[in-house]
């Protein structure tokens, strides 16, 4: 497992500064919603009805998405990946005839 860090500060309330491991943001807002700003994220809008468990969010900017495949998925696309051909690998060369197996030759008149 990675190590994460993360450490929120209330500067007013209402106001948060959110620092973490790769990047630094802030919450405006309460309890029944708000906004975040945040330097991987951009900005984020959520709304929630307390005490409920009720809530949605959603992005209002883009920000830095990663879209990449399920782990499991990653393993399984690089097992049945052909290989690169290596400058430094001699080509295969095709598999020779096969020899007769007889031990006994006849002569020809």
């Amino acid at each position: 497992m990675g190590l994460r860090f993360r450490k929120s500060k209330k500067i007013l309330p209402g106001v948060k500064l959110n620092v973490g491991k790769k990047s630094v943001g802030a919450s405006f807002g309460g309890k029944a919603g708000g906004f975040s700003v945040n330097t991987k994220r951009g900005v984020t809008a959520r709304g929630s009805i307390p005490g409920s468990g009720v809530s949605y969010t959603t992005n209002l900017t883009g920000g830095k998405e990663k879209k990449r495949l399920p782990r499991s998925w990653r393993l399984n696309l690089s097992r049945n990946r052909p290989r690169s051909p290596s400058p430094f690998r001699r080509p295969r060369l095709p598999p020779r005839p096969r020899r007769s197996t007889s031990t006994f030759s006849t002569p020809t008149p």
